[in-house]
């Protein structure tokens, strides 16, 4: 977050920060226990700007930001504050990935993959993955399939079993959910 302040330039600047009170009282953020060792803030009064970085945000950070500026000349002192919103949302939860049927495949079957999201966040795409081994990943195709929150294997052959799992995207990032091994047996 940041904020920017001008002053008429017979006025000094005796104080700038950031503050979580609007009102009253305002100490410096950098003094609030609750942010020791999450925040990076500063004033730079050579380009009138103040700039905040909040790390490992939590819900309880949401609300209200303040930068306070306060100027004097002659013996006299004006603060003024300008208020910077912050709203914090969930983090994406990890999806779950689950086979049906459970159990033994048989060669032949058809199978359905379910990708489920845990977030109440919307999910912006679904994507599927297989593993082999050692091997490198393979991103696969949904075939035009209606839902994507399921990928379908019609008719399974041994080469379908391996490691599965699917990405679930965010607009604030991806998440994957845990690789599930299929095992495909002969008939």
């Amino acid at each position: 977050m940041s904020c920017s302040y001008t002053h008429p330039s017979d006025l000094t600047v005796t104080q700038a920060y950031w503050t979580k009170q609007g009102y009253g009282n305002q100490p410096d953020l950098t003094t609030n226990p609750d942010y020791k060792g999450r925040i990076n803030a500063g004033c730079q009064q050579e380009n009138s700007r103040c700039s905040l970085q909040v790390c490992s945000l939590n819900k309880a950070d949401s609300g209200a930001y303040y930068c306070r500026v306060t100027v004097s000349a002659q013996g006299q002192i004006w603060t003024r504050t300008a208020a910077v919103y912050l709203e914090v949302g969930e983090a994406p939860q990890t999806p779950s990935l689950s086979i049906y049927p459970p159990g033994n495949i048989q060669e032949g079957t058809d199978v359905t993959l379910t990708c489920t999201s845990r977030s109440h966040l919307p999910v912006r795409s679904y994507s599927w993955y297989k593993t082999q081994g050692s091997a490198a990943t393979t991103r696969l195709d949904h075939r035009g399939d209606i839902n994507p929150t399921h990928y379908k294997i019609k008719h399974i052959s041994r080469e379908g079993g391996g490691g599965y799992y699917c990405q679930t995207s965010y607009t604030c990032g991806n998440r994957n959910s845990s690789t599930v091994n299929l095992q495909v047996s002969c008939e």
